[in-house]
């Protein structure tokens, strides 16, 4: 499975960016402009310990079979795909969601999070269960 994040916003505390799987559109991003990935293709797989593993196995028992981490980022580790809505809920992973601000005027920040999260997480943990190999290529297209 290839997903691409791609960014259309990078401003000074807030990038925006949308998320396609398969070229087709699934939700809106946001991430912290000074902690975000370097554009480039990275294995995403699960992670099935730490703080938010353990939170997200009790709030999406019923989908929850490890955190979407992204892999291989040169110098970083622990970066996830999740939940949340403004750059304070981010420390340096890839918050998701169905609805995006202008983020030129203020600081961006994307509604409807966890409706975003279940409908992304539900497609690409089917790929993984399958152990299919899943790739996220990240790119300013601005």
């Amino acid at each position: 499975m290839k997903i691409k994040l791609l960014r259309y916003s990078i401003q000074n505390q807030t990038t925006l960016g949308v998320i396609l799987v398969d070229n087709e559109f699934k939700c809106y991003t946001l991430e912290n402009s000074i902690l975000k990935i370097p554009e480039g293709t990275y294995n995403l797989n699960h992670k099935k310990y730490g703080g938010f593993h353990f939170k997200y196995s009790k709030r999406f028992f019923s989908i929850h079979e490890g955190m979407l981490e992204i892999k291989n980022v040169k110098g970083r580790t622990n970066i996830l795909i999740h939940t949340g809505n403004k750059v304070e809920d981010t420390k340096g992973c890839i918050l998701i969601g169905n609805s995006a601000n202008n983020n030129l005027i203020k600081k961006g920040f994307i509604e409807d999070s966890t409706n975003a999260y279940i409908k992304l997480y539900t497609i690409i943990n089917s790929s993984l269960k399958l152990k299919e190999k899943v790739e996220i290529e990240i790119k300013n297209i601005i």
